[in-house]
């Protein structure tokens, strides 16, 4: 095997290897206030580890994600 093969090799095999790290999204914010810190690690770990870098990306897909009851959004 020479230098060239051995490098696609290895550069398909980390390629497949990242592919299964990715985490999924989390569920939808329908918590309480007080889960506000843990959902947006939640979110963090998931941009992280899907290579979203862009801060209006991670912006749009966060705010697509809030739900809750009408007397909780804001107004």
């Amino acid at each position: 095997m020479n230098v060239q093969t051995f490098i696609k090799e290895v550069r398909k095999d980390f390629a497949n290897k990242q592919a299964k790290q990715r985490t999924k999204e989390p569920n939808d914010f329908k918590e309480s206030p007080n889960e506000v810190r843990a959902w947006c690690q939640k979110m963090t770990l998931f941009f992280q580890s899907n290579n979203i870098s862009k801060e209006w990306e991670r912006i749009e897909i966060a705010l697509g994600k809030i739900k809750g009851e009408k007397d909780n959004q804001t107004q």
